[in-house]
């Protein structure tokens, strides 16, 4: 069963078409459709299990990239395909994204790098390379927390 929820389009938006994903012979979300227009701030709610996190991360190919998922459909960002069949995203293609299509999650979510490369991911693609400046910052971010 396809759920489709229409909401109006003005220059670009978010689309999900007919999003199906899977993890092995485990279905994380089933046939799912979607419009969200620019500028609309929308939340994502349901029980446990239920396929919120896995469609999340699907936006910013993390569940693809990461987890292994299997997915079928296709996402449309400002009419730009991130996600489908045919869409094969480079490095630079995949930080550009997740610039636009940030996730802020309940829990922890490190990237499968280390600690050091995590705290320095954000000030990297912001434009830092100098090494003693990412060392300075990425040290002062652990002290900050008393790690």
């Amino acid at each position: 069963m396809t759920t489709v929820i229409q909401v109006p389009l003005r220059a670009g938006g978010l689309e999900i078409d007919d999003l199906h994903i899977q993890y092995g012979a485990h279905v994380a979300l089933q046939r799912m459709s979607l419009r969200i227009a620019p500028g609309m701030i929308h939340g994502i709610i349901g029980p446990a299990g239920s396929g919120k996190t896995s469609f999340l991360r699907t936006l910013n190919r993390m569940s693809v990239e990461l987890d292994g998922a299997s997915v079928e459909g296709r996402v449309t960002l400002d009419g730009a395909t991130i996600v489908g069949d045919d869409v094969m995203v480079d490095a630079h293609g995949l930080a550009r994204l997740r610039r636009r299509m940030g996730i802020v999650f309940a829990t922890l979510q490190p990237l499968p790098r280390s600690i050091y490369d995590n705290v320095a991911y954000g000030p990297r693609i912001a434009g830092i390379r100098e090494k003693a400046a990412l060392d300075d910052l990425v040290e002062r971010s652990l002290r900050a927390v008393h790690m």
